[in-house]
């Protein structure tokens, strides 16, 4: 096979060029394309053929993990955010040919410009399917999915967010009530439902070797740290009600996880320990 004349290129092309003969040539040959005469066969060969020059030109071009999806300029802030900026081209593939780059690209650059790219079409079936993808995703990267939500607006994955409020890895748990907090105060009340839901059994035999610990010193933060915060209006009851039933989660103290929701800063918790520790005393 060769690759230049599967795409109709020549060896002189620019990655640019590269890539407009790849679209159209998925758009032509994809089994589903309205666009030309569906064949899996030839679909195939056009994939390995631009995955062999792809390879190539990043090879040759580039020697850090930069600029991978194309050669792009920076465009307006609705498309760039969190260090990634989706270039119009990319923006304007189909949605399938995105998800296509997505799942068979080992290139974690790649990965995230695709996702950024997929979560920019703002549609109902864009949404549906990155909410989907956490499922196969690394700590990271549902982290930034997640954020990327919250960072486009993206409201109708709320509601398919609020199962992930539940993950038993704590950075995605936090995340998400973050991000979901961030679309609109409103949830809160929806995440404080969700994690009352948990099956306290489970999650006690979870954490069970930190258990005795962390519930002396959760109880004495619920009684000392947390009042004195709500007293000075640091944080709101909700706030507090979520912390605390995340601690029945995640073996993680109070002031630690106020502070990673962003409810208040390490300056604050320094201080509130501080107030807590004379009220000890």
């Amino acid at each position: 096979m060769n690759p230049y004349i599967e795409l109709g290129i020549t060896p002189a092309a620019t990655f640019v060029e590269l890539k407009k003969a790849y679209r159209r040539a998925v758009l032509q040959y994809h089994p589903d394309s309205a666009a030309g005469h569906g064949d899996p066969e030839k679909f195939n060969s056009v994939i390995q053929a631009y995955r062999v020059l792809k390879n190539k030109y990043e090879k040759k071009t580039f020697s850090g993990p930069q600029a991978r999806f194309s050669n792009r300029k920076p465009q307006s802030s609705s498309t760039s955010g969190h260090g990634i900026t989706v270039d119009a081209t990319t923006a304007q593939m189909p949605l399938h040919v995105l998800i296509h780059n997505l799942e068979n690209s080992d290139n974690r650059f790649v990965q995230m410009i695709a996702i950024k790219a997929i979560a920019l079409k703002r549609s109902t079936e864009a949404t549906h399917y990155l909410v989907r993808l956490l499922n196969q995703l690394d700590t990271q990267t549902q982290c930034y999915v997640i954020q990327t939500i919250e960072q486009l607006k993206l409201y109708q994955a709320c509601p398919l967010l609020l199962s992930w409020v539940l993950s038993k890895d704590p950075d995605v748990s936090l995340q998400t009530i973050k991000s979901l907090e961030a679309m609109s105060p409103t949830n809160r009340r929806q995440i404080i439902q969700k994690l009352k839901s948990t099956h306290e059994k489970y999650w006690e035999a979870f954490v069970s070797p930190f258990q005795d610990a962390f519930r002396r010193i959760n109880s004495r933060q619920k009684k000392v740290l947390g009042d004195i915060l709500l007293n000075e209006s640091r944080i709101s009851k909700e706030q507090l009600e979520i912390a605390l039933l995340l601690q029945k989660r995640h073996a993680l103290l109070l002031g630690e996880i106020l502070q990673k929701l962003n409810y208040i800063s390490i300056t604050e918790v320094q201080k509130a320990l501080l107030t807590q520790k004379h009220s000890v005393k």
